[in-house]
């Protein structure tokens, strides 16, 4: 035991003395990095080297801080451009919105004007119709009075026909209407009808059908309306006239011959029927 460790001493004193050797050889090899390798032993320039070291990285740490604070204010600064177009984009959000809802409201409001003056147009188009319907109805009415009452006049005997040309114009059927409807000359046309019922003329009841034609026109710009008796009625003198060939002075009446008018508001008899019993 004891001689194997003086024999590993003895190995590691040799090894020792190689070293050496070997850096003895290798300084005299290269005497300037024996120099660097000396300085760096030396107390005073490893705190030199450390101190250095320590201000490298200081400055590394001030630069990279410098670097995140640029970042940071420039992502700050992004972030407050966006948020300034945010909220300007909100604000025209919020102003079309307003602007939305207006248009909205005149449209509904056009579109109650629309509708209102939709129901006016058809209200008018429904008047319209109803007038222009009316208007046709007279027109009509008006043709066949003056066709009927012209075409009848026409068909007259000449001896009656005779009596009243003073009163009639053949020749102008518009002119016959408009002469026929006039307040006066409805009372002679009665008249006239009257005496030939009494006369018991030819052509009188061609007469009266004229007075009958005329006189519906009449009564459309009067207060006068025909007297609407009825057969069967009993007599009455003050409203009636008998006729000659009544079969009986009195009782009910069994037939018109030629209607008399009166005022439709007031009764009063302007022309009594004449009638047979």
């Amino acid at each position: 035991m004891g001689e194997n460790d003086n024999s590993t001493q003895g190995q590691g004193g040799q090894e020792q003395g190689q070293n050496m050797e070997q850096a003895q050889a290798l300084n005299a090899q290269n005497p300037l990095k024996s120099q660097v390798l000396e300085l760096f032993q030396d107390s005073e320039v490893q705190e030199a080297m450390f101190q250095w070291l320590l201000n490298l990285f200081k400055s590394r740490d001030t630069t990279l801080l410098t670097q995140v604070e640029k970042a940071e204010q420039e992502a700050r600064r992004q972030y407050e451009q966006a948020q300034a177009q945010i909220q300007e984009q909100q604000t025209t959000l919020a102003r079309l919105e307003k602007e939305l809802l207006a248009l909205q409201q005149i449209e509904r409001e056009n579109q109650a004007k629309l509708a209102k003056a939709q129901a006016e147009l058809n209200q008018s188009q429904s008047v319209l119709e109803s007038t222009q319907k009316e208007l046709e109805n007279t027109k009509a009415d008006l043709k066949r009075h003056q066709v009927q009452a012209y075409e009848l006049f026409l068909t007259l005997p000449p001896s009656l026909k005779q009596g009243l040309s003073n009163l009639f114009s053949e020749n102008d059927p518009l002119a016959f209407l408009a002469i026929g409807t006039q307040g006066k000359n409805i009372e002679m046309l009665w008249d006239y009808t009257h005496n030939a019922l009494k006369e018991n003329k030819e052509g009188a009841q061609i007469l009266v059908e004229i007075f009958y034609a005329l006189f519906g026109y009449y009564a459309k710009a009067t207060p006068y309306k025909l007297d609407p008796l009825e057969v069967g009625q009993p007599y009455s003198p003050t409203k009636h006239q008998r006729h000659h060939s009544s079969l009986n002075a009195s009782g009910n009446i069994t037939q018109v011959l030629l209607r008399g008018y009166l005022h439709t508001k007031s009764g009063e008899i302007k022309r009594q029927s004449v009638i047979k019993l």
